[in-house]
């Protein structure tokens, strides 16, 4: 059969192919080798196996391998939005198929969540893969987002200096309920992906957010850095280093992932001074740190050019929903 369910055995026995596929997880990073890249990638599809419904398919033609997708269901999206929806992801395509655009693995992954309920469906590939573009396209999915991916990499660039208007500090448990009303505040009509989707509750996909600076105070971030002005926090930056990532591909990364800056406090540099101040920290831990925006978010990405952040990738988000 061209498309078939993998097991962990057999996804596994696809690592040195997968070395030679392209937009491979980290794919930017030419530090990494093209054999731990593969490995990473491969782990990253086995995480479908230990989620809910999870699955993975691989597309093969006369023995030779075109292409892999896992499929899941969202768990945290699901329960927040109190509806069943899916992923797809990470899908990969062999550069040897010229002709392949993954449209039938595509499908196959679609199958495998409709038959479990799913209402809603996303996807992330990067901007380049243009075949399988075409193929979301074609197949119902329609453009949410386009993200892009900078990183400041300590070996070429000097941290910067900065002078900041605001005290900085790692944050401390009392600081929970001023973090909280601060990204309700902040991202309240945020425009991203779920807000402009009206498939989406405009409050609930505030509420997400909120839910997410709750969770990085307690277990998912490794820290929260935040910005204080006479006592009120003004802003804050959540930091992540990537610990299996990093195992798996002897590279060092991290990221600085949630951010926001309290409404009264915009214009008085704090999301720079976040962005300065996070680096030293990342130092200690990470060869590279980077940060993930949306496209169109110019203001916030000329910040990143000017403390010497650099552009790397980027990746489009597509969605799917039921009518």
């Amino acid at each position: 059969m061209p498309i078939q369910e993998l097991d962990k055995k057999k996804v596994g026995m696809f690592h040195t192919r997968l070395a030679d596929f392209g937009y491979l997880d980290l794919h930017p990073y030419s530090q990494v080798e093209p054999a731990k890249r593969a490995a990473w990638t491969i782990e990253q599809l086995k995480k479908n196996l230990s989620a809910p419904q999870g699955t993975i398919f691989g597309h093969f033609r006369n023995g030779r391998l075109l292409g892999m997708a896992g499929a899941r269901i969202s768990t945290f999206d699901s329960e927040h939005f109190e509806k069943t929806m899916g992923r797809i992801g990470p899908i990969h395509l062999s550069p040897e198929a010229a002709e392949y655009d993954g449209k039938q693995l595509v499908l196959a992954c679609m199958k495998h969540l409709l038959k479990y309920g799913c209402k809603f469906v996303d996807v992330r590939v990067p901007t380049a893969d243009l075949k399988l573009i075409r193929s979301l396209l074609r197949t119902g999915f329609y453009l949410a987002d386009t993200q892009v991916e900078y990183a400041f990499r300590f070996d070429k660039t000097e941290l910067p200096k900065v002078e900041h208007q605001a005290e900085l500090r790692l944050a401390v448990p009392d600081d929970r309920k001023q973090l909280l009303a601060l990204t309700r505040d902040t991202f309240d009509g945020y425009i991203d992906r779920f807000h402009l989707d009206p498939f989406f509750d405009d409050a609930k996909a505030t509420d997400m957010y909120v839910k997410w600076i709750g969770n990085s105070l307690t277990k998912l971030a490794d820290a929260v850095l935040v910005a204080e002005i006479g006592m009120r926090i003004a802003g804050f930056l959540t930091l992540e280093v990537k610990h299996k990532q990093n195992k798996a591909t002897d590279f060092r990364m991290a990221e600085g992932v949630l951010a926001g800056v309290a409404p009264w406090a915009r214009g008085k540099g704090i999301y720079t001074s976040l962005l300065a101040e996070c680096l030293p920290w990342f130092k200690e831990r990470a060869d590279v740190a980077t940060v993930v925006t949306q496209v169109d978010n110019t203001a916030v990405q000329t910040a990143w050019a000017n403390l010497g952040y650099r552009l790397v990738s980027g990746k489009h988000t597509f969605h799917w929903h039921t009518p």
